[in-house]
């Protein structure tokens, strides 16, 4: 199972855009939302995160992480990784409750 982060290309109407957290496994891509948001003018492709000229950098790298890290364990705790149906009816891939939404300024 590998992940990896990602903007939605389609901003909202605030032209902000959500940074989502992409997972393949079992040749299927799914996407779960981290609840933060940022313009695309301060989210780092390369270094998938946001840079270090937005004023809450740090904050918003903190709560990506943690989530990123959260679904690794969560995958990586499984007794049969490999098994698909059994990652599916465990329900990894269904979108984590998002305590707060970061609307990024």
């Amino acid at each position: 199972m590998q992940f990896k982060l990602v903007i939605k290309l389609k901003p909202n109407s605030l032209a902000k855009t959500e940074i989502l957290i992409e997972c393949y496994f079992d040749r299927r891509y799914q996407y779960i939302g981290t609840g933060a948001y940022t313009y695309l003018q301060y989210w780092d492709d390369q270094r998938e995160n946001v840079s270090n000229k937005h004023p809450q950098a740090a904050t918003v790298n903190n709560l990506i992480n943690s989530k990123l890290h959260e679904l690794e364990q969560r995958a990586n705790t499984k007794k049969h990784p490999e098994s698909s149906l059994r990652l599916k009816n465990q329900k990894i891939f269904q979108r984590a409750k998002i305590n707060k939404v970061f609307m990024i300024l």
